[in-house]
């Protein structure tokens, strides 16, 4: 039952998350799929990414793709924070506390955590992505995909390009996760013992420990997301694979070319990070009677 309770709570936490840092996301994946040759993009930067969607189609625009964020958080967000106390929990030395436990131990549990989940949240990522950069496009150009939700995208992949394409760019999506969990939840757990030294608790220590795992986890995680992002976003047949996705962005943009979307990423993650976090050990003490990590 107190596996169950868990994983209903992450849930919780993921999505009343998400629904607060959407627009962030539809801002990110844009800027990560805005590429041109000679270093030519649409947008000059985030602000200019958010106010030219919003002009282009509103203020839904900046929500659009909401069900596949929604569908991710149930796959893979919400999976993800409740593996990795269990995985905390196998790893520990009898009588061993999680504050005591290995930094190194705390990154394999994140690591795995994040590894698992992302392989079932891959359809879910494409669909998110999709949905997000359509917004880049005119609302008359034939190249939009216009999918209606998670589902019609979800079906529609599967009859137009085979379901085969629901898993593109799961290569990079696992690295990505593995990276990101490896370096937010572990940080996170070990941060919090750290910052309780400065005499910190409750909230402010969530919240800047939560913080701190979101700098770690977009430095280590962004070029893995650019590459997933331009992956699946693609047409068929554009990339060979994550190696070639990877030259062509290096060869048009640079190296620095992988760490597009850096900033807003970071925007979005951090508060997605700080309130999911916050509600996730909210609601692990008040019905477990402790905090989740």
């Amino acid at each position: 039952m107190d596996i169950l309770t868990q994983f209903g709570i992450a849930l919780v936490a993921g999505c009343g998350a998400s629904m607060c840092v959407h627009p962030l996301d539809v801002i990110r994946v844009n800027l990560q799929v805005d590429q041109g040759s000679g270093g030519t993009r649409q947008y000059k930067g985030m602000l200019n990414c958010g106010s030219t969607i919003f002009k282009r189609g509103g203020p839904t625009a900046l929500y659009s793709g909401l069900s596949a964020g929604m569908f991710r958080q149930i796959t893979y967000g919400g999976p993800r924070m409740a593996l990795y106390p269990l995985f905390v929990e196998r790893v520990k030395s009898k009588g061993e506390t999680t504050a005591a436990l290995p930094l190194y131990k705390k990154f394999l549990c994140g690591a795995s955590a994040g590894g698992i989940a992302s392989v079932c949240g891959v359809p879910s990522e494409v669909s998110l992505v999709r949905m997000s950069a359509d917004q880049k496009l005119a609302v008359d150009d034939p190249a939009r995909r216009n999918y209606k939700s998670v589902i019609d995208a979800l079906v529609r992949v599967s009859k137009e390009e085979g379901v085969a394409r629901l898993w593109e760019g799961a290569t990079p999506t696992v690295a990505r996760a593995v990276l990101l969990n490896s370096g937010q939840l572990a940080v996170y757990s070990q941060a919090k013992g750290e910052v309780d030294k400065l005499g910190l608790t409750g909230i402010p220590n969530k919240f800047v420990s939560s913080l701190l795992a979101s700098l770690v986890a977009v430095a280590l995680s962004c070029p893995a997301d650019v590459l997933k992002s331009n992956m699946q976003n693609a047409p068929p047949g554009q990339y060979s694979g994550v190696v070639d996705c990877a030259k062509q962005l290096i060869k048009n943009e640079g190296v620095l070319g992988l760490w597009k979307g850096y900033t807003p990423a970071t925007i979005k993650l951090a508060p997605h990070t700080v309130i999911s976090f916050i509600i996730l050990d909210s609601l692990s003490r008040q019905f477990l009677g402790r905090d989740a990590m």
